[in-house]
């Protein structure tokens, strides 16, 4: 695992032999949700086959996750969809979220923490975190490292406003725009904004309407299987009527 140390050692600016067991490498580690995404890319990239990648925090987790021997429950790291680079989390914790009906996620991300390259749709980094339109969109800007910078934060910010979208790559949370150039995700209500050195994301979710979505949709489950259950009684009850009507008239 020479090569995983050098790897971390490279993001953490420590010497490879300074990586152990207990070496943070979660949000405590690496502040920079840009920079966890870039390590675990470059692992990928180099082989490593990481399955739970967000439930990293130190260097021992990744190893056992290696070794598909990781279970603990969910931490506080981003990778893919957790907290960005400072203390913008305001996920609201999973045991209040039916008393909220909103639920909001911030999100702050350094643009120049996102790899300087002339062609973004070769390089492993965009290609694992933005879908094929958005790379498009992007390089179709004056400034796409700052179109990337955005669309990352707002997908940080999606899945600390809903964390059911945690283990979901980031490629295949795609963020389109409108005519007027607003960013848009179904179930979301979104705004980005920019300095010279930074992008900020802000996701809201509507609760209320995805309960109500919800329990329409068990309402309509549970009509489709009382319909069944008439019909299966309504086609017993006629074949009894047969069955009777047969017999009576072969009595007579």
């Amino acid at each position: 695992m020479d090569r995983l140390r050098e790897i971390i050692g490279l993001y953490l600016g420590i010497s490879p032999d300074q990586v152990h067991e207990s070496t943070e490498i979660g949000r405590r580690g690496i502040p920079g949700s840009i920079q966890r995404h870039r390590m675990y890319t470059k692992m990928v990239s180099e082989g490593f086959e990481i399955a739970q990648p967000s439930r990293i925090e130190t260097y021992g987790d990744l190893l056992s996750d290696l070794e598909g021997e990781l279970t603990n429950a969910d931490s506080e790291t981003d990778f893919p969809c957790q907290s960005g680079g400072g203390s913008q989390d305001v996920r609201p914790a999973s045991h209040r979220r039916e008393e909220l009906r909103y639920s909001v996620g911030i999100d702050l991300e350094e643009i120049g923490n996102l790899p300087d390259v002339s062609e973004f749709s070769n390089h492993i980094f965009y290609i694992e975190n933005f879908s094929a339109s958005e790379i498009s969109l992007a390089e179709a800007t004056g400034d796409p490292r700052r179109r990337f910078a955005g669309l990352f934060s707002l997908k940080e910010a999606i899945c600390k406003a809903d964390n059911r979208f945690m283990h979901t790559p980031f490629k295949e949370l795609e963020i389109s725009y409108s005519d007027a150039g607003e960013p848009i995700c179904k179930g979301f209500s979104l705004s980005s904004s920019y300095t010279e050195l930074f992008a900020i994301g802000i996701a809201i979710r509507d609760t209320s309407i995805v309960k109500y979505r919800y329990s329409e949709e068990r309402s309509v489950v549970a009509l489709r299987v009382k319909i069944r259950m008439l019909r299966r009684v309504v086609f017993l009850a006629v074949c009894c009527i047969v069955l009777i009507s047969v017999i009576a008239i072969i009595l007579t």
